[in-house]
């Protein structure tokens, strides 16, 4: 977890500690005035970024391909404007400059603004860029905004500690997921071969309906492999031999498994994360000290 310095809450502060106060303050704790100050910030901080997601969306409409309207740019401009602002004044107000880039969360307020002033800066040096597929990637890299709500919300910001911590879990449910796709797929796929033919036209197999065989291949196979172990069940690739629908039942059970127990080590994480977090709040409360600028959370 990143170690996050202290607002101060008190009212003679220098430039630098109002602005890290109303930024990083927890707007129930920090005191008059600067509590309403960071309230006031921290709604309009809300508003654009629900106005830049919704206008990212919106602008996607079918209506909107070839309108010539200004709007969204200069909703695109605004919305620009003011999170480069709030990270200016983020990195500027930080009490220690390298412990500002070890925080993730200013890494997506970086992450913001970037493709904005890369696509500015291609377009003019190249022109039109509208064909250019690393502009509609820097174009896209805008919806990465909504993660911005992540540094206003507790609960966010204990699901992304509790991955952190769950490496082990995650990996061991990428492996059990590869071992079971591999096997499931092979056997299914030998399995469906039964009732398929070979076409020399088409180059393909198909059903003795003439239909393509949903199965072609184990890396076809794998694509019902992925839907059927996380148990969304799409239906567009189904077996029809019977020693295939028992390969298809057991890949569901050891889905389910596989899951299983990935989620309970997540879960009691989760709870471990929250109980952390909820006693580091108490030591806040109970201490005196105002560590700004070079005590953290991690030295209490």
């Amino acid at each position: 977890a990143p170690l996050w310095p202290r607002p101060l809450q008190s009212t003679h502060l220098t430039a630098r500690q109002s602005v890290y106060t109303v930024l990083e303050g927890e707007t129930d704790t920090v005191s008059a005035p600067w509590g309403a100050v960071a309230t006031v910030v921290r709604l309009l901080s809300f508003l654009m970024i629900a106005v830049a997601c919704i206008s990212f969306c919106v602008e996607t409409l079918p209506q909107y391909h070839n309108s010539s309207t200004p709007s969204f740019a200069v909703i695109e401009l605004v919305c620009v404007v003011f999170f480069t602002l709030e990270f200016g004044c983020r990195l500027w107000a930080w009490p220690v400059r390298r412990e500002f880039w070890r925080c993730p969360l200013n890494y997506v307020d970086l992450l913001s603004i970037l493709p904005f002033y890369l696509g500015q800066a291609i377009t003019f040096g190249i022109g039109d860029t509208s064909g250019f597929m690393i502009v509609r990637i820097m174009r896209l890299c805008r919806v990465l905004r909504v993660l911005k709500l992540t540094r206003y919300s507790d609960g966010l910001q204990e699901i992304a500690a509790t991955l952190a911590v769950s490496t082990d879990a995650l990996a061991m449910l990428i492996l059990l997921c590869v071992i079971i796709m591999a096997l499931s797929s092979s056997a299914l796929y030998m399995a469906e071969l039964t009732a398929a033919e070979w076409s020399v036209v088409d180059q393909a197999y198909r059903l003795p309906n003439g239909m393509p065989a949903p199965f072609q291949s184990i890396p076809h196979t794998f694509w019902w492999c992925i839907v059927t172990l996380t148990t969304v069940g799409y239906g567009d690739d189904v077996p029809i031999t019977f020693v295939g629908k028992l390969i298809a039942g057991l890949t569901m059970l050891l889905g389910l498994m596989a899951i299983a127990f990935p989620t309970m080590i997540l879960s009691s994480n989760f709870a471990s994360v929250r109980e952390q977090r909820k006693l580091r709040s108490l030591i806040e409360e109970s201490t005196d000290l105002l560590p700004y600028p070079s005590l953290a959370l991690g030295d209490l």
